[in-house]
């Protein structure tokens, strides 16, 4: 077995499981806040998804229409 194979996990990976841990404490040590906290999250999250949804269909029309052979024309490249 190659044991330098192994991958070093990512640090956003870290910054996730530190705020999952967080959010597990405030589970157990304050149920009332934790409702707050998941209320204030759903409220933002429902509130960024359509805006979401929008850029990704602008850009799936983007990359239908504009070639790559459309972006050297207009920048006159080869």
């Amino acid at each position: 077995m190659n044991i330098k194979k192994i991958k070093k996990i990512p640090k956003p990976f870290y910054f996730l499981g530190s705020i999952i841990i967080v959010y597990f404490i405030t589970f157990i040590l304050d149920r009332n806040l934790f409702n707050v906290i998941i209320n204030y999250f759903y409220e933002i999250f429902v509130k960024v998804i359509p805006i979401f949804i929008i850029i990704f269909i602008l850009m799936v029309i983007v990359n239908y229409f504009i070639t790559n052979k459309f972006i050297i024309k207009h920048l006159n490249q080869k």
